[in-house]
């Protein structure tokens, strides 16, 4: 579809049914036609925000301009690029809906890399570290929440929430966490800033050791080998997606990736063992 140059337009917000013309795919996916296509400052190529049905495109790569709203995208190597990162992350999206291995980022999974570390933990050190990441604690934060109590942390995840940070799983883990410091008693409350600041070198250390660990899977999450995928085969025509299949032209082979389910560790298909737990933990929920 034509796609206007104008800078304001696209920050705001479009329909993505004004951006591609898919009449096949909203009919499978009608979900997608409530998501909006937006252009914003970012470090990544693109986005895909379920919690506010939203995809993002980094500005950067959008030759855009602030005025003379009657210009459209006449580039096609631009108009490719959009088409690539929109249908990647709309891939994402289909994933959500069948219930496939998901794609994510470095930053996701290090966060549930270190709720697997907390859940082995037994009580109070488990809440500690949540704490500590959940409120990303600094030195200049430890008077303010112990003079000013608990409703300060709980205005503060409460404000995250509305403004729907983060994926869903973030957003009700936030939820549950809200109820716990508001069941506590003051003198409950003080103690677990207390020991919270105290674990902070071993969150640090935790962190680090995460982020370590994820990125060399980010890359290989079938996921994100999928979402690749899908975007590099519109540049094949209708013969040659018939005569090379999906797996034909997939950058890795099947036992060299990782499924991933947002709440499990990521599992290497070649871990038989790993994978056969986790597919009976998958379907079990």
């Amino acid at each position: 579809k034509p796609l206007t140059r104008d800078k304001k337009t696209w920050e705001n917000g479009l329909p993505l049914e004004s951006v591609i013309q898919a009449p096949g795919l909203f009919e499978a996916y009608p979900s997608l036609k409530d998501f909006t296509v937006k252009a914003t400052s970012m470090t990544a190529v693109a986005a895909y925000l379920p919690s506010s049905k939203t995809i993002e495109l980094n500005i950067e790569e959008l030759p855009l301009i602030a005025s003379d709203t009657d210009l459209i995208i006449k580039s096609e190597a631009t108009r490719d690029r959009i088409r690539e990162y929109l249908t990647h992350e709309i891939q994402h999206h289909i994933q959500n809906e069948e219930g496939f291995a998901t794609g994510s980022n470095c930053a996701q999974l290090a966060y549930y890399a270190l709720r697997a570390r907390e859940e082995a933990l037994k009580e109070p050190d488990k809440s500690a570290m949540q704490f500590q990441r959940l409120l990303n604690l600094s030195d200049s934060l430890r008077r303010t929440l112990s003079v000013v109590g608990s409703s300060f942390v709980v205005q503060y995840l409460s404000i995250l929430n509305q403004d729907q940070v983060g994926d869903k799983e973030e957003i009700e883990e936030r939820n549950a966490f809200i109820k716990k410091i508001e069941a506590m008693t003051p003198e409950a409350y003080k103690e677990l800033v207390e020991r919270a600041f105290k674990k902070r070198s071993t969150y640090s250390r935790w962190k680090r050791e995460c982020e370590e660990e994820v990125y060399p899977m980010y890359d290989c999450l079938a996921g994100e080998i999928e979402a690749r995928n899908a975007s590099d085969r519109i540049h094949l025509s209708e013969k040659e997606r018939q005569r090379k299949t999906g797996l034909d032209t997939m950058e890795y082979p099947a036992e060299e990736q990782y499924l991933f389910f947002k709440t499990e560790k990521p599992v290497r298909v070649g871990d038989r063992a790993a994978l056969e737990s986790g597919s009976r933990s998958h379907r079990s929920r």
